[in-house]
């Protein structure tokens, strides 16, 4: 009797025990579900800042470039990485876009603006016309008419305004005028001898 009786509480105990491949599909279920969850949310969180990470990339690589220097690679980056008018404004105020430091500032933001659209324009290579942004008007051959103000002499800077291609170039007192090739204003920018650059207010009235 004790051994029947034995052999029927296995029984019932069997029965509500479940087995162990039943105990053990969920839990691998659950083993193999997880790591898919997981990585579709890494893989959605880094789409995500991969994203935002490309878009402050090219703003960031731009600032660093109007930061660093006044040499020409620097604007070339400028030129590469942004369209004219947000290029002209690093160039122009800086790697903040607030004060006027950028490797343009002595120019003016209206003949940077008008540097990078000329860049633009000739890498373009499309045989349309140039067409001058902000009002500024350009003669032939890729010019701008332009006023010069010189940091002390106004002989040298005519000498070195000369040496980059002006043309028809006047002196009275500080300002040095003539008509500069658009190409040659970032080097304009750099010299020494300039106080300030801006369109002619001859030719703009």
């Amino acid at each position: 009797m004790k051994s029947l009786a034995h052999t029927g509480d296995s029984g019932e105990e069997h029965a509500r025990r479940p087995s162990v491949r039943s105990r053990l599909i969920p839990r691998v279920g659950a083993a193999a579900v997880l790591p898919v969850v997981l990585g579709l949310f890494v893989v959605v969180g880094c789409t995500s800042s991969d994203s935002t990470a490309t878009g402050e990339a090219a703003a960031d690589t731009a600032a660093a470039a109007a930061d660093t220097s006044t040499d020409t690679l620097s604007l070339d980056a400028l030129a590469d990485t942004l369209a004219p008018a947000e290029a002209a404004r690093y160039a122009y105020h800086g790697r903040d876009r607030d004060g006027k430091d950028g490797p343009l500032s002595k120019i003016g933001y209206d003949l940077a603006r008008l540097y990078f659209a000329y860049r633009a324009h000739q890498r373009q290579a499309s045989g349309q016309p140039f067409a001058s942004p902000g009002g500024v008007s350009v003669t032939g051959g890729g010019r701008v008419v332009v006023d010069a103000t010189a940091r002390r002499d106004s002989r040298q800077l005519r000498a070195d305004l000369d040496a980059l291609g002006l043309e028809g170039g006047a002196t009275a007192g500080p300002i040095v005028s003539g008509r500069l090739p658009i190409e040659a204003l970032a080097e304009a920018a750099a010299l020494e001898s300039l106080r300030s650059l801006r369109p002619s207010v001859a030719q703009t009235q």
